[in-house]
């Protein structure tokens, strides 16, 4: 029954003259090719199963099991979440693409909620390339300078998968030309992306990349239906005004990679990447964006070259972004470093 836990599943609780009886003989038996309830109609399972194990539907093996879950699974139902997690990691030979690959991943809705920029340990080598099923390409990923994203939507496992295409870059290439290994994949085994290929797989994963990641696990009791409710758990989780918050990083920043060290601050945070975009700017937006930050000189650092465009979103995310800033000056963050050292750099 493992395989119930690989997505989010659909409980129901139905209700007629002789329910149990009736529905048992609609689904058919266990196995794939059961007949239905006479020649001519097939049943639900013969319809729509995969195989022997993959069934399709489930059902109380006895009356008495029926009557007793029933009102544990309407309870279940009323307080499901939609989302799930998932893990991406982009491996070394994507990473400079960092701002092309999040803005794919906006467009599919999913929600960066927690990102990071590491090398591998062999433990969360270990824990990524044992859930590769026949491609061990991830093996090789030891040492390596990678990107881990732990990603939130509905179906979010499948999505992303969909998203990254074929693990070979050139299968995924005819497949479709748009999926990410088919854009950013070198080959087979240097394939851009590494995706959680199950939602077990998923939580195992984010566990040992994100520790600091806080996930409700269901009770022995929500075994199947409860399994796709684990959330990350957000401190101070109240219901306020969203606000949006605009950076600009310039060509140096862009360069030396501190743009990362700069977001994973802030998406741990809670700020959620909304848009962003790399252009260069004209001479009348560099202007207009250095009178708006009343920086001297700032129109001259973002004429140097291209400038990476972020669209964030939090609750009184001015006021959390100054906080944040003065956390980090008042420490020894790495955004009070960036900031120390670019304004240094400015000065001279």
């Amino acid at each position: 029954m493992d395989f119930i836990q690989e997505g989010p599943v659909i409980a129901l609780a139905v209700q007629r003259i002789d329910g149990f009886n009736h529905y048992r003989r609609l689904i058919g038996s266990d196995e794939t090719k059961s007949k239905g309830r006479d020649e001519r109609e097939p049943s639900l399972r013969d319809r729509f199963a995969v195989d022997g194990v993959r069934c399709a539907l489930l059902a109380s093996q006895d009356m008495k099991h029926s009557c007793d879950n029933v009102l544990d699974s309407l309870k279940d139902l009323s307080n499901v979440s939609s989302k799930i997690l998932t893990l991406a990691i982009i491996k070394p030979e994507a990473t400079m693409q960092l701002h092309k690959i999040l803005k794919y991943m906006r467009k599919a809705e999913l929600s960066v909620i927690g990102l990071k920029k590491l090398s591998m340990s062999q433990e969360q080598t270990h824990c990524i390339a044992r859930h590769d099923g026949e491609n061990h390409s991830n093996s090789m990923l030891l040492g390596q300078s990678c990107i881990a994203l732990a990603l939130e939507r509905t179906n979010a496992v499948a999505v992303l998968l969909k998203l990254c295409g074929d693990e070979d870059p050139s299968l995924a290439r005819r497949r479709d030309e748009f999926a990410l290994r088919a854009m950013f994949g070198l080959s087979a085994t240097a394939n851009g992306l590494h995706a959680s290929r199950s939602f077990l797989s998923a939580q195992e994963e984010i566990r040992s990349i994100f520790p600091e990641l806080h996930v409700d696990h269901p009770s022995k009791n929500d075994e199947v239906c409860g399994a796709h409710r684990r959330r990350v758990v957000h401190k101070g989780d109240q219901r306020t005004l969203k606000e949006m918050l605009f950076l600009c990083f310039c060509e140096d920043v862009i360069a030396d990679d501190d743009y990362i060290a700069i977001l994973e601050d802030l998406v741990l945070e809670d700020f959620k990447v909304c848009n962003l975009r790399l252009t260069t700017l004209s001479t009348k937006q560099s202007i207009e964006l250095a009178g708006a930050l009343s920086h001297r000189g700032a129109d001259e650092s973002f004429r140097r070259g291209r400038c990476l465009l972020l669209a964030l979103e939090r609750d009184n995310a001015l006021s959390r972004f100054q906080m944040a800033q003065n956390k980090k000056l008042g420490g020894q963050g790495r955004l009070a470093d960036l900031v120390a050292r670019h304004a240094k750099e400015e000065s001279s």
